[in-house]
């Protein structure tokens, strides 16, 4: 699998959901929800609350990811923070392989823009262990609007090297969009979260990808959030589909496990495989 696809597993619906909750309070307005309403109170793509009751300095529940190897439009603000561990197990031909990523975020996207930083160890497992000795360095600037959208330009790898550097680079932008599909009162909302890009470098086509063309790509995400704990997460990377599971098991921590099983259709032509991720968020 290619390493920057598993890194965008890993940042897109693996860091955990529950990076906002503190910054989420100090940012609500009254202009409607603001960000990921994929969850009731704060995840990774955030939630903003509007006259938040909940007291800052608790400790926020995690909240299933949205998507499945493709960046949404919410991202970290002023202090917030994460790190995730992907791993990627092929089910017909290739090799294990891993990725590690860290970030942090600064700005306000309420007010003004945030801005989320991000450094990404790719290809820890292979055929050569090799830690950190490939990997890139990414940002994304995003911008969060009325009633539940937001927008994002991002490049995952201005700086990279190691094995990385081989690689095309990705630069893309994103609009996200949530939507509640049962009425508030019916005990669940399903939330079902839509992402809607273009990019390049990961996002390619088949056809780019065989003729070595970095053109730019349309690419998809979805999630459904079925339960508290649980979500339904598809991806259109642009080559290939993925679909998985997004999992909250622990209701005090802010942990956040994904299956993700990549390339269904064996588009690519390498078969179907199997990522499993987790993530932690820092709040400070």
């Amino acid at each position: 699998m290619n390493t920057q696809a598993l890194r965008l597993i890993l940042i897109s619906s693996v860091v955990p959901a529950t990076l906002f909750l503190s910054a989420a309070i100090a940012q609500a307005n009254s202009s409607g929800v603001v960000g990921d309403t994929f969850g009731e109170a704060n995840k990774l793509r955030q939630q903003l609350l509007i006259d938040p009751i909940v007291v800052p300095t608790e400790r926020p529940a995690a909240v299933p990811g949205s998507t499945a190897g493709t960046p949404t439009a919410y991202g970290a603000s002023a202090g917030q923070a994460y790190v995730g561990v992907a791993g990627y197990v092929p089910l017909k031909q290739g090799y294990v392989d891993g990725s590690v990523s860290l970030g942090a975020g600064f700005g306000n996207p309420v007010d003004s823009v945030g801005v989320e930083l991000g450094v990404n160890l790719t290809s820890i497992g292979g055929q050569n262990f090799d830690f950190a000795g490939s990997g890139t360095v990414g940002l994304v600037v995003h911008k969060h609007l009325p009633n539940g959208t937001a927008v994002a330009v991002g490049w995952s790898d201005p700086v990279k090297w190691g094995d990385a550097k081989g690689a095309k680079d990705t630069i893309y932008g994103v609009v996200t969009k949530s939507f509640d599909l049962n009425s508030e009162s019916s005990g669940n909302k399903l939330p079902l979260t839509v992402s809607v890009g273009v990019g390049s470098g990961t996002f390619r086509s088949k056809g780019a990808i065989k003729a070595g063309d970095n053109s730019p790509n349309l690419f998809v995400g979805a999630g459904l959030r079925v339960s508290p704990e649980a979500a339904i997460v598809s991806s259109w990377t642009g080559n290939s589909l993925n679909v998985g599971g997004s999992f909250a098991p622990f209701k005090k921590t802010p942990l956040v496990i994904n299956t993700v099983v990549t390339d269904v259709t064996n588009n690519l032509g390498n078969g179907a495989g199997l990522s499993i991720s987790g993530g932690y968020s820092i709040q400070f």
